[in-house]
């Protein structure tokens, strides 16, 4: 507590004595004067003898203010002694004090001149000169008594000695030589004079002399340990600021990587949260800016579409303490996804404690794309494969039988036809047209799938009568159908004055012509296929039931597939072609198909098709809905 007291009211008294003007100025000249290896400067570009000789100039300066200082002190002290205790001053007193301050001051001036700091060591000599040599020769020269009776200035070479080894320790030889000069001079002049040098009456030169050797001896032996404890710092400093620039070196270096490295890169805290990231990555999220990603993601597993991936990237981490291509699919800021892979480690300290973890994440969306087609690709080309070898199995099945019957029949009619009569003759006829008709069919449906795959089966809309074209259509068919077989067309919802739909007629017939015809023919029992058309608002839907053998469930999922059958269709001749083009002609109009199918009791096959346009029929149509429509009015509603 007592401790705390002291720093507090030491602070406060720094800060009012910092307020006073004088103080704050002598703050600010006492931390320019106070040259240090640490200032600032580029050290590895400095040397110690040029550092030496920018803290030896700024000490002079330093030196010959506070001289100036002293001796104008001491100047107004003699002034008011003499004018308090009306003492005439002596003109020897007055003429030393004048000197010295105008050497201390002309020094002083010359220390701020571009020859002063080319010739330092005249400056350092000229303190000490301006201090003692100048005042002593003068005062010995103008004394009025007899120069032995001019006491030495003790005060002089003490003051001057000590200031140089205080205020510019530097240069441990110039303390020396100026201390010898010094000695010399002095000892010299009285000597020149025939007057011995004491210090006091009954004190002998020797005594004075080992007085002053070891006050030299002091002085020089504190500025040769301060300038060697000042070399050591430089050096020290020197090293430290090399080391200093090969660390902003390397982290510029390190920083110019992490910032434009292509993959991003990051370090995240265990919980969840971004605690550094490069721009690449926070591309790679969709944001502007590392800090605008850093302070938006407050949960990592947030990002992923998967929220389980984090747990996994953890338990990973856990277990191999690294995890290489981790790939995820992730949620970027603007709402769209896409797919990376990450590069990361765990981070422990000394403890073994797990701290975080860092990586990198590279954007691999164009990759898994990449690799999207190819898988899409290759299964196109399996199926393209499976395509062709059940076209071939096809064609060797429904080519042959039909070629190898008109064959027969072509041979029969060659050999036996002058004796067959007309009857038997037209009936192996009519069999070899059955067959070319078939032939023709096949080869029909195999060029609209054809066409269907290229895209080149267009979608020509024409002005249609729905209902007259399902009537003409089921007429047609009614003409092939075995005895045990019926079509039944029934009309729903029919709207009060007829109406043309816009639809392709052929792409129709493609679509009622295969329904009803699979209807009557996966139907061996016979029995009514039924046909309903029913009227919409915008839409128009066709149905066709019938009663027949079925589809397995199985099947359902491939029932559009191109040369697929059931597999209970048995000995029932078929392509596989058919469905696929109803369905490929039901998608040019824009319409649906959808299937029910219980195996053993029938199919239903719903078309469902949008009207774009109609129109009223130019004129009146009496049409009415019957079971048969070849002998039925259909303009009514059934009954």
């Amino acid at each position: 507590m007592q401790t705390l007291l002291q720093a507090r009211a030491t602070r406060f008294l720094q800060k009012w004595l910092q307020r006073i003007p004088i103080v704050r100025t002598m703050i600010e000249y006492l931390s320019a004067v106070n040259v240090a290896a640490d200032d600032g400067s580029n050290l590895h570009r400095l040397s110690y003898e040029a550092w030496q000789n920018r803290f030896l100039l700024a000490r002079i300066r330093l030196a010959f203010g506070l001289g100036l200082l002293i001796s104008w002190s001491f100047a107004v002290l003699d002034l008011g002694r003499s004018i308090l205790r009306q003492q005439i001053l002596g003109w020897d007193d007055v003429a030393a004090k004048l000197a010295t301050l105008i050497g201390l001051l002309g020094f002083w001036y010359l220390s701020d001149t571009r020859w002063g700091a080319r010739h330092l060591r005249v400056l350092f000599l000229g303190f000490l000169l301006s201090l003692q040599v100048i005042p002593e020769t003068i005062q010995v020269c103008l004394s009025p008594t007899l120069p032995y009776r001019v006491p030495p200035s003790l005060f002089g070479w003490a003051f001057g000695f000590f200031a140089q080894a205080t205020l510019v320790p530097v240069r441990w030889p110039l303390h020396v030589l100026s201390q010898v000069l010094s000695l010399v001079h002095s000892f010299g002049l009285r000597e020149f004079l025939g007057t011995a040098i004491r210090s006091s009456p009954i004190q002998s030169r020797f005594g004075l002399l080992l007085e002053l050797f070891w006050i030299c001896l002091v002085c020089d032996l504190s500025v040769y340990l301060y300038e060697r404890l000042q070399r050591a710092e430089f050096n020290a400093r020197t090293k430290l600021s090399e080391a200093y620039g090969q660390v902003e070196a390397a982290e510029a270096k390190y920083r110019s990587i992490f910032e434009n490295a292509v993959e991003g890169i990051y370090q995240s805290t265990v919980s969840g949260q971004f605690t550094s990231m490069n721009p690449a990555l926070a591309r790679i999220f969709g944001y502007e800016s590392p800090e605008e990603a850093i302070a938006t993601i407050k949960d990592i597993s947030a990002l992923y579409v998967e929220p389980y991936r984090r747990q996994q990237f953890q338990a990973a981490l856990m277990a191999d303490g690294q995890v290489v291509g981790f790939e995820s699919r992730i949620c970027r800021a603007d709402g769209t996804t896409t797919w990376i892979a990450e590069n990361a480690r765990a981070i422990y300290n000394r403890r073994g404690l797990l701290m975080g973890y860092e990586g990198t994440v590279g954007d691999v969306n164009a990759r898994k794309v990449a690799e999207v087609e190819v898988r899409r690709a290759l299964e196109a080309e399996r199926d393209l494969s499976q395509m062709k070898s059940q076209f071939v199995s096809m064609t060797s099945h429904e080519f042959r039988t039909p070629l190898t019957t008109i064959l027969a029949s072509a041979e029969a009619l060659e050999h036996y036809g002058e004796r067959w009569g007309p009857d038997k003759s037209r009936s192996y006829l009519q069999r070899i047209q059955n067959m070319v008709h078939h032939l023709t069919e096949l080869l029909e449906s195999v060029l609209i799938l054809g066409q269907a795959d290229a895209g080149r089966l267009k979608f020509q809309p024409t002005w249609l009568d729905l209902e007259q074209f399902c009537a003409g259509l089921v007429e047609e068919m009614s003409l092939n159908l075995r005895q045990d077989q019926t079509i039944s067309f029934q009309t729903v919802d029919r709207p009060a004055v007829g109406r043309l739909l816009e639809l392709d007629e052929k792409l129709l017939r493609h679509i009622l012509s295969n329904l009803l015809s699979n209807a009557l023919k996966y139907s061996p029992e016979g029995g009514t296929v039924r046909l309903r058309l029913v009227y919409g608002a915008e839409t128009v839907k066709l149905s066709v039931q019938d009663r027949g053998i079925g589809i397995p469930s199985a099947d359902l999922d491939r029932l559009f597939e191109s040369f697929h059958r059931a597999g209970n269709v048995g000995t029932i001749p078929g392509t596989g072609l058919g469905l696929t083009i109803v369905q490929r002609s039901i998608a040019l109009h824009g319409g649906q198909i959808h299937v029910t199918s219980i195996e053993g009791e029938g199919t239903t096959f719903t078309v469902t098709l949008p009207t774009r346009n109609a129109k009223p029929l130019p004129r009146a149509i009496d049409l009415t809905a019957a079971s048969n429509p070849p002998a039925a009015d259909l303009s009514e509603p059934p009954n």
